[in-house]
């Protein structure tokens, strides 16, 4: 009887951790909504999430309409990328609102592009327990558009579990001037800054590295590498 009653138990713990495995994978449908607009309709939509067991389970779809249903993890990223000039916009699993019988929906947004991007190279046990909404705040107070933040020290302290204020690092900006241009030019994030040209200079403020813009009225766009404080390159295209 002894052993009975040890095959029994272990019986159901076994199908007890079976369950635990599957809810870890179990996958739902969840509606979509997409931060389409005049500038924006279509691209493409990440979403997944790693994990220590599953790195690369990540699904894409191209999307032409701004509301889908995909079927996905309550753990997952969601990230859009514009098919055009825009920076992606994003959606976090702390995000999913339970609708009832079954249905789930989340809404994208363009100013969570910036960290769901960097979520999205990390394990889910990293953020789980984070507080993505607070977060968020803390972003939004540093910077009225995101990517001018430091992505890589904002990673290494997530990773760590270490996120404070000081993790939110805004890279510097720099001023240069470029002639010839005309109208206006649009930051790639979608709520950013806008430089329109005076008697044939336009003044810019950009991070070392590259940066784009856009004249929505010419249908061109403008690529700018800083290399240093008094040197740079641009491309019109």
């Amino acid at each position: 009887m002894k052993f009975l009653r040890f095959f029994i138990i272990g019986l159901a713990l076994f199908f007890t951790a079976c369950d635990f495995e599957y809810s870890e994978v179990n996958e739902v449908d969840i509606e979509v909504h997409l931060p389409f607009n005049k500038y924006v309709s279509s691209g493409t939509l990440f979403y997944g999430y790693n994990s220590e067991k599953d790195s690369s389970n990540f699904k894409s779809i191209y999307c032409t309409d701004s509301k889908i249903i995909v079927k996905s993890s309550l753990k997952s990223i969601f990230i859009f990328y514009p098919e055009k000039f825009y920076k992606p916009a994003g959606a976090f699993f702390s995000e999913i609102e339970d609708c009832g019988n079954g249905k789930f929906s989340i809404s994208l947004k363009y100013k969570n592009g910036f960290l769901a991007e960097i979520f999205s190279d990390l394990k889910y046990e990293k953020i789980e327990n984070l507080n993505i909404e607070k977060l968020c705040g803390l972003i939004e107070e540093k910077s009225e558009n995101p990517w001018l933040l430091d992505s890589q020290k904002l990673k290494q302290d997530l990773y760590l579990k270490k996120v404070n204020s000081f993790s939110l690092y805004k890279r510097k900006l720099y001023s240069i001037s470029i002639s010839n241009l005309t109208g206006t030019w649009h930051s790639s994030y979608f709520n950013g800054e806008s430089f329109r040209d005076i008697s044939g200079i336009t003044k810019f403020y950009v991070p070392k590295g590259f940066s784009s813009f856009y004249n929505f009225e010419e249908e061109k766009e403008l690529s700018i590498f800083l290399e240093s404080e008094d040197k740079f390159e641009y491309m019109v295209y």
